[in-house]
């Protein structure tokens, strides 16, 4: 009798040593279960408050930007090395794209294709390239590699128009010289960059 109720007694030990494992097992993949959700929350909501603190910086600098008055006289360099002044390139209206050799060489070919299909839509003539380059072989293999048929002209790091870190568009006027309807494209939204060179298409 004594045999047979220790046979009980270890085999209901055994039983409840395995179902608490089982429950532990349960509780622990329940637990890494929650602790990866958590993460990757965590993880979206990082790269949602850096969009939203990206884009308030982008508006800063258009409202920063919009409206400051160019010096005519400005002395720039074309890509074959000859110095002359910003309003001889000015006439009428002309969409610039600013940008950097420095800036993000993604999201600058991205704007580069973007320009040569508009420029079908408005004229080759009435866009302008401003960098800020030291190598001129670079800028020739990279006018060439892209096929940019629009000026490419060489402007200086301390002038008004600074490189900001980020390619940057904007209207320029032969009449007032003043910096208008500046947009700063973001990657993450091609969209918007497609809905401001129509809206500027249209102006």
């Amino acid at each position: 009798m004594r045999k047979i109720q220790n046979k009980y007694f270890y085999g209901s030990v055994i039983i409840f040593l395995l179902l608490s494992n089982i429950y532990a097992y349960m509780q622990q993949k329940e637990a890494l279960k929650m602790q990866s959700f958590l993460l990757e929350l965590q993880h979206k909501t990082d790269g949602r408050v850096g969009r939203l603190e990206g884009i308030n910086d982008c508006r800063l600098h258009e409202m920063n930007f919009n409206g400051k008055k160019i010096t005519p006289n400005l002395k720039i360099m074309n890509i074959r090395g000859e110095y002359i002044d910003l309003l001889d390139y000015v006439v009428g209206n002309k969409l610039i794209f600013r940008y950097s050799e420095l800036n993000c060489s993604t999201c600058i070919d991205a704007q580069i294709q973007n320009l040569n299909e508009f420029a079908k839509l408005i004229g080759v003539h009435n866009i302008l390239l401003l960098t800020t380059y030291q190598n001129d072989i670079y800028m020739q293999r990279f006018r060439k590699v892209n096929k940019i048929k629009f000026e490419i002209l060489n402007i200086d790091q301390d002038s008004v128009l600074a490189d900001i870190g980020v390619p940057y568009f904007f209207i320029l006027t032969s009449k007032e010289m003043r910096i208008q309807s500046m947009f700063i494209p973001q990657k993450e939204e091609p969209k918007l960059t497609y809905d401001y060179l129509q809206l500027i298409r249209e102006k």
